[in-house]
């Protein structure tokens, strides 16, 4: 990277934070930061949730049948939902731990306030699941599964095991193996506090474009290895797209580079989308067990992601772009994602077994796909709103202890 950049790169910190409060600059410890609100990043949130939640459920219904080869082949790519998620991350965590950077009680707020956000929903549903199944456990093969899979589920590190094994924490009524993407993030965010801390901003532009780079490379080399399943949720694998995330939250600080990145990342997002259709157009999609896909792909899907991130960001607010995510559907789904993500990938076995009943109910497998679907998809952000406004929110209210 020229050292130009790298100096624009290391001017007055600024932060950023989803659909709420944003630091436009650095304050003095002493006082509170002015805040900024950008409710495109929740609409950026729930085009990501929209896509994984259509994805899982479609993965059930048989493409063999009328009508349902066409729906497979529309959201095959639905699973690029979960990268455009790791970047969104990453520039919204590495936003906050900058602005709290060399202020009081820098680590314990930041990890007290990640726990009050993901643990509580995580943690109950683990709970609930294995009460449920030593309940169940003569009718059912729960039991055994979820014994098993405690100790890396509740470790979140169930991509180990999902990795080496293959295990996707499947049992008779749920399934576990969305986690992975979680248990990915929190790994992550176990030593990029750490990382921020002791690296001014020109070094943790270094870093973040370094490990961006290199992680093609580990993809790379370690294929042969562990094979598209280990590559795909080993965390070293995963992290060019919370690298990018990173290196745009620096730019964001930047008062020079942000007056060009606009139109840097239009041609980043035009490139890398013009790389995937030709990757799917070469592999017939972009399927997750594609060696060319998960090597080159996985980075352009980052790219593409970022160059959407900037559009939001950056782009002019009466855009094209800027108004659907501003729209008020993908806004509100931005903002239940997490409860989406957790019960829409948890519930899938109960939802598809409603399937044979609802075609010889309607007496038409197209008809019973789209019932299907509109179930599912309706029952788990309904389970995502209640479980927000009557549970999590109670967590999230102590918050204000740990500013």
């Amino acid at each position: 990277m020229p050292n130009g950049l790298i100096t624009e790169l290391a001017g007055p910190s600024v932060g950023l934070r989803s659909g709420v409060e944003t630091p436009r600059s650095f304050p003095a410890p002493n006082r509170a930061p002015k805040r900024l609100f950008l409710p495109g990043l929740d609409g950026l949130r729930g085009l990501a949730v929209a896509f994984v939640m259509v994805f899982h459920f479609v993965g059930y219904l048989d493409p063999a049948k009328l009508g349902t080869r066409i729906l497979h082949s529309l959201t095959s790519g639905g699973w690029v939902g979960v990268e455009i998620f790791f970047v969104l991350s990453g520039f919204l965590i590495t936003g906050v731990l900058l602005d709290a950077k060399g202020r009081a009680h820098y680590f314990r707020n930041f990890y007290a306030r990640r726990m009050l956000r993901i643990f509580p929903l995580y943690y109950a549903v683990l709970f609930l699941l294995l009460i449920y199944s030593a309940y169940s456990y003569w009718t059912s093969s729960l039991l055994p599964i979820a014994v098993k899979s405690q100790l890396w589920l509740w470790l979140y590190a169930s991509n180990v095991p999902m990795m080496t094994s293959g295990t996707g924490f499947q049992c008779d009524h749920f399934t576990f193996s969305h986690f992975w993407s979680l248990a990915i993030e929190e790994q992550f965010y176990l030593i990029w506090p750490i990382v921020v801390w002791r690296c001014n901003q020109r070094q943790l532009c270094r870093v973040t474009l370094g490990i961006f780079m290199v992680s093609f490379f580990v993809r790379a080399f370690l294929y042969p290895v562990i094979g598209e399943r280990g590559v795909y949720r080993f965390t070293l694998c995963q992290v060019d797209g919370l690298a990018l995330g990173a290196f745009l939250a620096l730019v964001f600080r930047s008062k020079t580079m942000s007056s060009r990145i606009l139109n840097i990342g239009r041609a980043t997002l035009i490139v890398s989308l013009v790389g995937l259709w030709a990757i799917a157009l070469w592999r017939s999609g972009l399927r997750l067990n594609d060696k060319v896909v998960l090597l080159f792909g996985l980075s352009l899907i980052a790219m593409a992601s970022g160059g959407l991130l900037i559009e939001v960001v950056w782009g002019n607010p009466a855009g094209v772009i800027q108004r659907a995510f501003m729209s008020r559907g993908l806004r509100s789904l931005g903002v239940y994602s997490y409860g989406i993500y957790v019960f829409s990938g948890l519930l899938r076995p109960i939802f598809a077994s409603m399937i044979p009943h609802l075609e010889m109910y309607v007496n038409s497998y197209a008809l019973a796909a789209c019932l299907y679907l509109l179930i599912s998809i309706t029952s788990s952000v309904l389970l995502a709103i209640g479980s927000y406004r009557l549970y999590e929110v109670r967590f999230l209210r102590l918050k204000r202890h740990f500013k």
